[in-house]
């Protein structure tokens, strides 16, 4: 025997292994062969349980070389294609072939099979080169190699002159082609796993199809060339292939297989390495080289040759000639149509065209094939699918795609089925045998078409059909199924001969032999154990082959006591405490009997010696027995449990004796525990597991687990050996056996130490305790230990392979009847639940034996067992739901006939009825209805198909109406758990829909009178939570959330909005989840399934695109949810549910158009219908909710929140552009059509601000206008206006505002609701033009004028409001204005742009109430005026405001004023009619600052004043009416104001240039005025004026009113009156002025000279 091998006699039969032979061969040539083994058997094992995508993302650069060495086989193809092809190519035939009688040209069939059999012959040749030079060179190499020889060889058929020298082309290109043949296939399957070997083998078979269509497709697009390059050109095109291919294969990895053949397993690690991800850290590349060096020591072992002699030799002759078939079969099978196609369909009276496009076509078909079988293959095996392809070609074989089926998997076999070392002879052997085939074919197929030899046509395929059934025999009896196997387990099932069709069933470990295994897959734990033993001892002279003789033992009890350690007074249990039943009673503190699971059976402390010398040798210290027989105290920790003492066993004399106290610590004592188990003796034995698990259970867990973890596989050992230990032939040492039980089920129980369990020690562990728990002799205590095992192992899933679980559910059918006691039936049921989560597919393939278990165990009595067996239902139905036949099995199971003809399922539903009627067991049978439930998931038998799902629904409904609390609480846990089940979706029917419904709203409605409907509320609203959970899936559709939203929120929803404000704070908490406004959580498809209440943060969030879509139908929902009303919610609001609702719906709006550049029709419809609840909100607001100021004022915050949040997260800028219109009911509508042309049927188009201000301008009677309502106007507007990107579009919106105010009707007052909104306009105007300073880009894009002039229309829209507040806003605007003016365009563009425009504004303002508003923006004007003085300040500023104010016609007087002196003409005359005492404040002003006016005036301009205000002042002077003659306060001070202003007007015209006729005539009336004034101050200052300016004058024309005026004051003053007509007879004398004369008067009186 090897040195590194042991001996078993466990190794399972049904298992295939190595022969003993090779595998001591192997163990002889490998001195780490178990460490090998190891590791090699975990990379197989990680390489099986490998799925194609972790294969994928582990093996990505793998594939790629590997794809990349297998495209040269595109190469080839292509040119085997050209020559098969080109014998249909006119050309072709023209060049290289004979003239026919007919006049056509045809290559004799003799050539064409030369031709096509030279590529062939060159092949062979290449293929038998190859076996030598790759295995010699390496792959790699050996592409190099071949790759530039066949750039040389290129040059021979493309210089061809004759057909001879083409024939000789094809032969050379055949030698690199055949090395690619092989080649390549073989590092496709030896660079990539099991789970990738297929598909990159099998892509090679797509590489051959590719480079045929490539052909095809090249030799289609040169048919109408006329010329020798019709030929040449594809030719040529196979230079294309061999120099990018050099590139890559230069800097390709080495194959590692190759590299562990030559024994370069280093190499071969770094390969591995490069071929794999370095970020996967759980690849292990030792563990793959090891399994390549195991299987490569394994192939040489059971055929130690590498020839080609050696592939017909022993097992390697079968792999051959497998090979070679599946390769031959190709041919075989009928495909020889498609490489003859295209000259075929010619033959067939199809044109030369045609037949080129269908051959292309067949090929496209065939490359789709391979695409399918790539798919096929993840599902069936080679085998399977080789098998169909021929049944297939054997019945459509003159259908030419399905050629493609067959060859897919051929080079998947090939590679698979040959040996490691003999791969690539193998393959090369295989494919001269197919090379061969294709040199017979291409003889006999172009005899069969050709017309001039066989001309059969299609008749051919009947040929081909007898042969291809043969090939189907053939493929039946004698080809294997490879897939999934690794290559060790190949090299096993050739070694042992199995037959083909056992290939796939056979379950086979190439690791272990028959009898045989490597010392650490075993017992090497237990051989340190031996070497421990003889170490403690002094035996270390002693010779290995002793301790393997001793590992060979069975390691049971010796049958004859050995220095009285088993003699009669051993200690055991005593009879009496061996339980009898599942439960015994046990006295506890309480004095009580409890039932307790018969675990630890002992109650006795067994004490052994503290090593494993003889106790006579060291006679240990220990403590006396306590009569009460209390636990003694560890040295460790103190245990404070109660283990009483034999008085045997508490004698420190009596051998064996061992004790925990003895020891310094843990580690210690473990050391002496090992030491004691690996004893015969069976006390010492048991006094150590006694000892250990104490110490155990004193410390509730592992006091070292490094120690234990150490110790682990000695345990193993011994726990192996203890498990199967005998009192006698016949019967189980049962204290042994259960000690053994107890420690193993501690490890299992402990994760750190069941993970250093190996897969051999837990395979024994689950088949040992399957024979005993079938075996009906066994102990009632080792039964239930056995089934508590097995519910609490852990072990990996492979373990638990289907007939292990069969075993296992067999051993568990009947045991009630073996094993007395509820205790069974409940490990039972635990075991049922371990193998659900392990094998689930095993369970359901056994349904039927393990369901009615749980069923029954639901209704038990016995509130242990019914709870176990409602967990494990509830289990069961989670992972079984789905499942079809789980769904059938319960049905079947229902309708099962009793003896009495009642159905089981009337009866489970009567039992169920009837603890429903008990307060105690109500709640059970809502769970149990659940549970049942819960396995109606499957598609295909849907709960609503249930025959018995009436009768079973009319149970719920009776726990739903129960009075009992938790019932009904169960009972709508059991209902979410129905909504689970069914799924809401699209298709569920409207009745199942309604149902689920009902049950939760009929809750919800009822009335909160005491504390317990609270808490049914409460879960009635979890439930309603988990109703909207499932019904609003994050994949359900528009059309499914159309159906959800109608049923379950508006019908629940809805009512709860219009109930409390408790109701419609959680309703509004339940519509934000759906929005999204809380954290986003993983939609749980199982969360009903979950033991805690579903609260409404965890809902989905609904499609924002959805709710955007359907925002009117959402927002009759949220809009009673608001809680607007102070009085319902009086707390603060900013954070209560209502606006954080209508947050969430706003973002989540805004989510759904984050991808859109231009407002969307949805997003328009959104606006519009968001714009319809804001206006009924603050149309609707009622009288009772805003009874005072301080309620009113809170309303409004809470709306303008609304307001606010709306036009942040959908966008201001939206709101800023025309969208909207009023129907006919004042509802909003979008605009019609994205041109914003309203049509017909829509009202005029205007944005939503525009609207907003509008509705605010409307302001209810209830609603006070406070700080917060101006605020809110303010604060929408500024957000309209920072979403405008330059301040003339901000100009341009706030003057649309102001229009549209300006236009507005209000309700009651007329301008009440206007004032607060225009002032807001203004103060935002002004605010915009102080944050956006000129810029030199501003002036150049023209934007400037029109700036100025929309805030000129801004101000002129404000004219008509005379409160003060308004008119302080106008004054901060106006100055503003102008100081912008001024900055920009100078005085030339204040002139132009505001003084101007504004004065035209005034000026036809209507009079009628706004004397006061005339009277101060004139005043403004005046005051603010510039007196520009040249045309060139007035050009400079046209200039500047970019041509908004167009140059007026070429006039001979520069007049840069014209409404301006209109304005103050008109206020002037006007202002004198409406003159009223109250408001002389306005007056004084105004006439204030006009004489400021004249002062500043330069003199230039003076006349055109005078001239064209004249007519106003001349009002004032004259004072007609005798307006100015009061004593009162203020109309002395508008008299000394107005005679102030004669002063200025006098001095002004004093200084004029000229004082001839001319300005006498055009001043006039002024003059007139003056000297016909009621006061002697201002005809004074008259006369004096007239006697210094015209009377001065030489000659002057007096005017008519003037003469009068003078000829009435002549007698009485002293006039200067040159050229003074005189009067006529006729005259009337004229009457001496009379003068109303005052104290200021006086003051100006000048006395007559």
């Amino acid at each position: 025997m090897a040195l590194n091998l042991q001996k078993v006699d466990h190794v399972d039969c049904n298992i295939l292994h190595i022969e003993d032979v090779a595998l001591r061969r192997m163990s002889v040539t490998q001195p780490h062969f178990a460490e090998l083994t190891h590791e090699a058997r975990d990379a197989t094992r990680s390489e099986r349980d490998m799925t194609f995508l972790q294969a994928v993302k582990l093996y990505p650069k793998a594939i790629a070389w590997s794809v990349v060495l297998s495209t040269a086989i595109i190469m080839e193809a292509y040119d085997i294609q050209l020559i098969s092809t080109f014998y249909a190519f006119p050309k072709f035939r023209e060049k290289y072939g004979v003239r026919g009688s007919d006049g056509t040209y045809e290559v004799p069939a003799s050539w064409q099979s030369g031709l096509s059999n030279g590529a062939l012959v060159g092949e062979i040749i290449g293929l038998f080169i190859n076996g030598y030079i790759s295995e010699r060179y390496g792959y790699r190499k050996s592409m190099l190699m071949s790759l530039v020889a066949m750039i040389v060889f290129i040059f021979i058929p493309f210089f061809a002159q004759n057909i001879q020298t083409l024939l000789v082309g094809e032969v050379f290109q055949g030698l690199p082609w055949g090395v690619f043949q092989t080649l390549t296939t073989a590092y496709a399957s030896e660079v990539c796993p099991v789970a990738l070997r297929a598909y990159l083998t099998a892509y090679v078979n797509l590489c051959w199809v590719i480079g045929q269509l490539i052909g095809i497709g090249v030799l289609t697009g040169l048919l109408k060339r006329e010329d020798e390059w019709a030929y040449r050109i594809p030719f040529a095109i196979q230079w294309i292939w061999p120099i990018p291919l050099l590139v890559g294969v230069y800097f390709a990895p080495e194959s590692p297989w190759w590299l562990v053949r030559q024994g370069r397993t280093s190499e071969a690690r770094a390969v591995m390495l490069r071929l794999t991800n370095r970020s996967n850290t759980q690849f292990n590349a030792d563990e793959t080289v090891a399994m390549m060096v195991h299987t490569n020591e394994l192939e040489k072992e059971i055929s130690s040759g590498t020839s080609y002699l050696d592939c017909f030799k022993g097992v390697d002759l079968r792999r051959t000639e497998i090979s070679a078939m599946v390769y031959g079969i190709q041919i075989l099978c009928g495909s020889a149509f498609m490489g003859y196609s295209t000259y075929f369909y010619e033959q067939t009276g199809v044109g030369t065209t045609d037949s080129f496009k269908l051959s292309l076509g067949q090929y496209a078909i065939a490359f789709v094939g391979v695409l399918l079988a790539w798919v096929a293959m993840g599902y069936a095996g080679r085998r399977t699918l080789y098998l169909l392809g021929l049944l297939v070609l054997n019945f459509f074989l003159l259908i030419i795609g399905f050629v493609a089926l067959a060859p897919e998997i051929c080079y998947s076999l090939v590679s698979e089925i040959s040996s490691v070392r003999l791969r690539s002879k193998t393959i090369a052997l295989a494919r001269i045998f197919y090379n061969i085939v294709g040199c017979v074919n291409n003889i006999i197929t172009p005899r069969m078409l050709n017309p001039t030899a066989w001309d059969w046509g299609p008749k051919a395929a009947f040929f081909w059909v007898g042969v291809c059934f043969l090939c189907l025999i053939w493929t039946y009896f004698r080809l294997p199924e490879p897939k999934g196997r690794s290559y060790g387990e190949l090299d096993v099932l050739f070694e042992r001969k199995i037959s083909a069709r056992r290939f796939k069933s056979t379950v086979v470990d190439p690791f272990t032999g028959d009898t045989l295994v490597p010392v650490d897959s075993v017992s090497s734990t237990a051989k340190v154990a031996v070497e421990i033993i003889q170490k403690e001892r002094g035996d270390l002279n002693r010779d290995l082959s002793e301790a393997l003789d001793f590992l060979d033992d069975s390691f049971e009890v010796a049958r004859t006591a050995a220095g009285g350690h088993l003699a009669a007074s051993n200690v055991d249990t005593p009879p009496e405490q061996s339980p009898s039943s599942s439960a015994e009673a046990v006295t506890n503190t309480s004095g009580k009997k409890s039932k307790r699971v018969g675990f630890s059976p002992w109650t006795n402390y067994h004490k052994a010696p503290g090593s494993l010398r003889e106790s006579t040798e060291r006679t240990p210290k220990v403590l006396p027995p306590s009569k009460d027989k209390r636990a003694l105290k560890s040295i460790l920790k103190p245990l404070d449990i109660s283990i009483p003492l034999t008085p045997t066993e508490s004698d420190p004399g009596r051998p064996g004796y061992f004790s925990a106290h003895n020891y310094k610590s843990f580690g210690e004592m473990l050391q002496s525990v090992v030491q004691q188990l690996a004893r015969d003796s069976r006390t010492s034995r048991l006094d150590a597991y006694m000892a250990l698990l104490g110490t155990w259970k004193a410390y509730e867990d592992v006091p070292e687990p490094e120690a234990m973890k150490e110790k682990t596989g000695l345990f193993m050992g011994f726990i192996r050996r203890d498990l199967v230990a005998m009192r006698t032939p016949t019967d189980p040492d049962t204290q042994i056996v259960t000690q053994a039980l107890k420690l193993l089920i501690s490890i299992v129980c402990t994760p750190t130490l069941s993970a250093c369990l190996d897969d051999e020690f837990k395979s024994f562990v689950i088949e040992h305790s399957t024979t005993v728990i079938g075996r009906g002799s066994s102990p009632k205590a080792m039964i239930n230990h056995h089934l508590f095992l097995l519910a609490k192992q852990d072990f990996s899933t492979r373990l638990l392979t289907p007939n292990r679980v069969d075993k296992i559910l067999v051993a568990l059918q009947d045991i009630q009847d073996q094993v007395t006691g509820s205790s069974v039936v409940t490990y039972r049921l635990k075991v049922y639940e371990k193998l659900l989560c392990q094998a689930e597919n095993a369970m359901v393939a056994r349904i039927p034996d393990w369901l009615e278990h749980i069923f029954h165990g639901m209704l038990s009595n016995v509130k242990e067992t019914r709870n176990c067996a409602i967990d494990v239902g509830r289990k069961a139905g989670i992972l079984l739901g789905t499942n079809s036949q789980a769904t059938k099995a319960v049905i079947e199971l229902f309708k099962t006939e009793s003896e009495s003809g009642t159905t089981y399922g009337d009866y489970f539903g009567a039992r169920l009825m009837k603890m429903v009627a008990n307060k105690e067991h109500g709640p059970y049978a809502a769970q149990i209805w659940a549970v049942v439930v819960l396995f109606f998931r499957s598609q295909r038998l849907r709960l609503e198909q249930w025959p018995h799902l009436k009768p079973w629904l009319l149970i719920i409904q009776r726990c739903l109406n129960t009075s009992d609390l938790n019932t009904r609480f169960q009972a709508l846990d059991a209902w979410n758990r129905l909504v689970f089940v069914v799924g809401p979706r699209e298709g569920t029917s409207w009745p199942m829909r309604k149902m689920l419904r009902l049950p939760i709203s009929t809750q919800l409605e009822k009335k909160l009178s005491s504390e317990p409907t609270k808490q049914a509320r409460r879960m009635a609203l979890s439930s309603y939570c988990n109703l909207l959970y499932y019904a609003f899936r994050p994949d359900a559709s528009h059309k499914q959330l159309d159906l959800y939203w109608d049923e379950y929120v508006n019908q629940v929803l809805g009512r709860m909005a219009c109930g409390s404000a408790h109701d419609r704070k959680m309703a509004a908490r339940i519509l934000t989840a759906l929005f999204g406004g809380f954290p986003c959580q993983r939609w749980n498809e199982s969360r009903a399934n979950e033991n805690s209440n579903m609260k409404p943060e965890e809902l989905p969030r609904l499609d924002p695109r959805w709710l955007r879509q359907r925002i009117s139908i959402v927002l009759k929902v949220v809009e009673p949810c608001l809680g607007l009303d102070p009085l319902l919610y009086p707390c603060s609001w900013d954070k209560a549910p209502g606006p954080v609702m209508w947050l969430s719906l706003m973002v989540s709006l805004c989510e759904a158009g984050s991808q859109e550049i231009t407002a969307s029709m949805d997003l328009k419809e959104a606006i519009a219908q968001i714009m319809n609840t804001l206006y009924r909100l603050w149309s609707n607001c009622s009288p009772k909710v805003v009874a005072n100021d301080g309620a009113s004022t809170e309303w409004t915050t809470r709306y303008s929140v609304l307001v606010q949040s709306a036009m942040e997260k959908l966008g201001p800028m939206h709101f800023t552009d025309r969208l909207l219109s009023r129907n006919n009911r004042t509802d909003f509508e979008a605009a019609p059509t994205p041109s914003h042309r309203s049509s017909k049927h829509h009202g005029l188009l205007q944005s939503p601000i525009l609207h907003l201000l509008d509705m605010f301008s409307r302001v209810p009677v209830q609603i006070s206008r406070s700080d917060m309502y101006i605020s809110m106007i303010k604060a929408a507007l500024r957000l309209c206006c920072d979403s405008r990107i330059s301040r003339h579009l901000k100009m341009e919106l706030l003057k649309e505002c102001a229009q549209q105010v300006s236009n507005a009707k209000s309700s009651g007052n007329d301008n009440a609701g206007r004032e607060p909104i225009w002032c807001s306009i203004a103060e935002v105007t002004v605010a915009v033009m102080d944050n956006h300073s000129l810029e030199i880009s501003e002036r150049e894009s023209r934007q400037f004028g029109h700036e100025l002039r929309d805030v000129v229309k801004i101000l002129s829209s404000g004219l008509q409001y005379p409160s003060r507040q308004c008119l302080e806003a106008g004054k901060l605007l106006y100055c503003r204005l102008v100081e912008c003016a001024k900055r920009g365009a100078g005085d030339g563009g204040i002139v132009l742009a505001v003084v101007e425009p504004v004065s035209e504004a005034l000026k036809v303002l209507e009079t009628h109430n706004n004397e006061k508003i005339t009277l101060f923006y004139a005043s403004l004007v005046v005051e603010q005026c510039p007196q520009p003085n040249t045309r060139q300040t007035m050009d400079q500023g046209r200039k500047a405001l970019g041509g908004v104010v167009l140059p007026p016609a070429k006039a001979a007087v520069f007049e840069p004023f014209n409404h301006s002196y209109q304005m103050i003409d008109n206020t002037l005359a006007s202002s004198y009619k409406t003159l009223d005492s109250s408001d002389v404040e306005s007056h004084v002003r105004f006439l204030t600052n006009l004489a400021v006016l004249f002062q500043r005036c330069p003199l230039s301009l003076s006349g055109l004043l005078l001239r064209k205000i004249q007519n106003g002042v001349a009002v004032w002077i004259e004072d007609s009416e005798q307006k100015l003659t009061g004593t009162e306060e203020g109309t002395r001070r508008i008299h000394i104001t107005v005679v102030e202003l004669w002063k200025k007007i006098c001095s002004t015209t004093s200084r004029l240039p000229r004082k001839d006729s001319t300005l006498l005539k055009a001043i006039e009336p002024l003059i007139a005025s003056g000297l016909m004034a009621q006061r002697k101050a201002i005809v004074n200052a008259t006369i004096e004026l007239w006697n210094t300016t015209f009377g001065a004058e030489e000659t002057i024309e007096y005017p008519l009113k003037v003469e009068g005026a003078l000829r009435r004051l002549r007698p009485a003053v002293d006039l200067q009156l040159p050229t003074f007509p005189e009067s006529t007879t006729d005259e009337v004398p004229e009457t001496l002025p009379s003068f109303l004369e005052s104290q200021e008067d006086m003051d100006y009186l000048q006395p007559p000279s």
